[in-house]
Order: C-alpha cells, then structure tokens, then sequence
C-alpha cells in the first residue's frame, strides 16, 4: 500500500532553504578566503592599504587647508567613511556578477536555485565588508586616527541600510549578469561612475546649491551623508534622506526578486 503524498510545510520549506543558504555560504567563504585564512587577511589589509594611501597622502600634503576650507572636518574619517560606504555595493555586486556562471553545476541539485547562488555570495562579502569595517575602525581608533561616532545608532543604522542596498544591488547585478554575460562588463563600469558620484570623496554640502539636487538623486550617497553625520554630528551639514534611501532598497529589493527567479535563469538550469 502506497502512501499518500504529503505537500511540504512552509516550515519544512524554510528549513530546507535555510541549510541550502548555510551550506553555499560556508563553500562561498571556503572559495573567498581560503582554508589557510591568507585570504581572510588579505580582505582587511586590502582596504587598509587603499585608506591608508588616500588619508595620508591628503594628511601629509594638504592636511592642514583641507581642515581650514572644510570648517575643521579630519580627512581621514572622513574619506574613511565614503570609501567604507562604497565598500558595501561595490564589492557585493563585484561578487554577485560572477556568483551565476561559475557556479552553474551546482544549479544541477533540485534545491539550489539561481537565487540560491547570489544571495549567499552577497551575503558573504557583507560579513566581510562588515567585520572589516569594524577592525579598521578599532584599529585606526588605537592609532589616535578615529574617535567614537558621535551618535552610535544612527552609524548602525546607516551601515545596514547600506548593506541592504548592498544586497538588493548586488543579486540585481548578478541576476542581469547571469542572463546577459556583457553586463557585467559594462555594470563594472558604471560601478567606477557610481563610485565617483557617490560622495565618497565629497561631501554633498561642498556641491554648489544649484547641484545638490542632482547629487542627491544618486541613494548611495544618502547613505555615505547619514554615516559622516553619525561620525561628524553638527560639525558636518549633511543633506541624507533615510526616506528616500530605504525606498529604492524597497524597490531595487523587488525588482532584484523578480529578476533572480526570471524564467530564463530557471531554464538554463534545467
């Protein structure tokens, strides 16, 4: 005698999609970083260098007028804060474009689904950018280079809404990328436009008024204004809008759904 079919739980469902997600993040940070933990060092010295030759280079040639033009604003927190900001849909999305072709036959297990694939790639890197963030903060703080946030919150705030838009941006990316392998070309380049225009190295209060509404267009830059804020407090004027950030995350978050569970994905895997 047969047994009859019994139509899986949403519990049942969640548990399995869960392991999947556990299983294909721990491979994604057994690729990233190695077994020897070489790449796990790397993903801090990185950042560090890069930060290190900026700040200083500012510090030690024009320390001093940089701090007279920008009302007493520190260079180095301050391009500390923009390129860590960018950190977080750069690197995401870097990853998430090519989480799709390098990973087609793992799309051959009935439970792995495109989804699957840029989901658990973003999500490593923003553990990664994360816990870098921390570290390089302590670290320059020891140094006598950092000072606490002014306002701790709105700092973690910032960085999660950040990492939100890091995420949606980030499987958007990888989905396009999946389906057309040209984009990832061109989106690499549109990256190092966003990059420039997202306030990393500008503060949007140092744009002519008749500009800053063009500038505020961009939501990564909302984000970058709310951590100097947290950092600054009222020493720096900052023109973020949390709103308008966390509506394109809403949004970008939709569409990137839609795309990563797009029929075309689905049919190369099957």
């Amino acid at each position: 005698m047969t047994k009859a079919y019994v139509h899986p739980t949403l519990l049942n469902n969640l548990k399995v999609q869960y392991q999947v997600i556990r299983a294909l993040v721990l491979r994604q940070i057994l690729l990233r970083w190695g077994r020897n933990n070489l790449g796990f060092l790397w993903m801090f010295l990185e950042p560090l260098i890069m930060i290190s030759v900026i700040a200083g280079f500012v510090s030690l040639v024009n320390h001093s007028a940089f701090e007279k033009v920008h009302l007493g604003i520190e260079p180095i927190p301050f391009i500390f804060l923009g390129v860590s900001s960018a950190w977080t849909w750069r690197f995401v999305s870097h990853k998430c474009g090519g989480a799709f072709s390098g990973n087609i036959p793992l799309l051959e297990h009935r439970y792995i689904r495109p989804f699957d694939l840029f989901f658990s790639a973003a999500v490593v890197e923003i553990l990664g950018v994360s816990t870098a963030f921390v570290v390089i903060y302590i670290l320059l703080m020891l140094l006598g280079l950092l000072q606490l946030p002014h306002n701790i919150p709105l700092l973690i705030v910032a960085w999660s809404l950040m990492c939100w838009f890091a995420l949606a941006y980030g499987i958007f990316f990888g989905a396009i990328s999946g389906a057309f392998d040209f984009v990832d070309f061109v989106m690499r380049g549109v990256n190092v436009l966003f990059y420039i225009i997202s306030g990393t190295f500008i503060a949007v209060a140092w744009v002519p008024p008749e500009y800053r509404d063009y500038a505020l267009i961009t939501p990564m830059i909302h984000g970058t204004e709310m951590l100097r804020h947290a950092y600054f407090g009222d020493k720096l004027e900052t023109f973020e809008d949390p709103a308008y950030l966390i509506a394109w995350n809403v949004g970008l978050t939709f569409l990137a759904l839609l795309i990563a569970r797009a029929s075309w994905l689905e049919d190369i895997r099957e």
